[in-house]
């Protein structure tokens, strides 16, 4: 009876062990957003290199920003929010006219993910 209190109990915590996501190294999510933004909008290698550099800018900003501890969490999202917008920005000059009506539509998609565009949702689809 011991035995099978204490294999159940192990069981239980190794189950949540592993059920626990480890970190990603943000460099491999981001190669990979990269890769499907080169299939998705039929980048040329050009535009790749050059998409790869402003992601690869941005993403020491980001970094800094994340490390300063300093800064207000109001502050923090202002500076994350206006960041994000300057790479779109640059992003866009890269792609061409087609390129920049898909980067648009897979935006419009994207926005409605995540809580908070569940709860956008909601509010506005309520009966």
């Amino acid at each position: 009876m011991k035995k099978n209190l204490i294999l159940a109990g192990m069981m239980m915590v190794s189950t949540i062990i592993f059920a626990q996501h480890g970190k990603h190294a943000p460099s491999a999510k981001t190669g990979k957003k990269l890769e499907k933004l080169k299939t998705e909008l039929l980048l040329t290698d050009d535009q790749y290199v050059r998409v790869k550099a402003i992601n690869e800018k941005f993403a020491a900003s980001y970094t800094k920003l994340k490390k300063d501890t300093a800064m207000s969490v109001g502050t923090s999202q202002k500076q994350h929010v206006k960041l994000r917008t300057d790479q779109e920005a640059q992003i866009k000059s890269v792609l061409n006219e087609p390129q920049l009506a898909k980067w648009n539509s897979m935006t419009k998609k994207k926005n409605g993910r995540g809580k908070h565009g569940r709860d956008k949702h909601r509010r506005d689809h309520k009966g």
